[in-house]
């Protein structure tokens, strides 16, 4: 693994979370994985956390990538725990987490919606940051989020219906300034009959 870097400040920064989470050395950061994504996080969430920290950074911090840092991805997370716990039980495993993690997206969801700031387009962003929980949550648990994740949402833009009045007045206007029509000219002229000078 020496010629791996990635993959072994991946491996060891998993294994140091998983000691110091559970608190012995009996489980595997397969059993970390599998709490964090209970607690309604993703592995995408769990790839950049181990980034941030494996490059010396806040792993609560803003994800900020430069040149020469050692990204760890979603795909190489995914690999080991695979490695280590096998396919099957990965995928059955983490289908039972996200089902009792769409509970946590949604809770997360909404504590940042309620705590957030009062300022428009910050309620507005955190708005629709639930939307997308509650749609992930829905992926991820059908049976306690099907309606969550089915909301259809009108739009409107008052904007956009101001200029379209205004298009439907200027049309209108173009219509009542148009001159009348006179009646159709035939192409042909056509001459009165002439008596027969037979």
């Amino acid at each position: 693994m020496a010629g791996r870097p990635r993959r072994t400040a991946m491996i060891a920064e998993l294994q140091k979370r998983t000691r110091e989470y559970f608190e012995d050395d009996t489980h595997t950061a397969f059993d970390y994985a599998l709490e964090w994504v209970e607690r309604g996080r993703t592995l995408t969430a769990l790839a950049q956390s181990v980034t941030m920290s494996v490059n010396g950074y806040d792993p609560d911090g803003p994800l900020v990538m430069k040149a020469g840092l050692l990204e760890v991805s979603r795909p190489m997370i995914d690999k080991y725990l695979r490695e280590i716990a096998g396919d099957q039980r990965v995928s059955d495993a983490f289908s039972r987490a996200r089902k009792t993690g769409a509970h946590g997206l949604v809770e997360d969801g909404l504590a940042t919606l309620d705590n957030g700031s009062d300022e428009r387009d910050t309620a507005n962003a955190n708005r629709l940051r639930l939307e997308a929980r509650e749609r992930l949550a829905a992926a991820w648990n059908r049976e306690d989020f099907a309606k969550a994740g089915n909301t259809t949402n009108v739009m409107l833009s008052f904007g956009a219906l101001h200029l379209d009045a205004l298009r439907h007045v200027a049309a209108s206007a173009r219509l009542l300034d148009a001159p009348e029509h006179e009646p159709a000219q035939p192409d042909v002229e056509i001459l009165p009959s002439q008596p027969d000078a037979s």
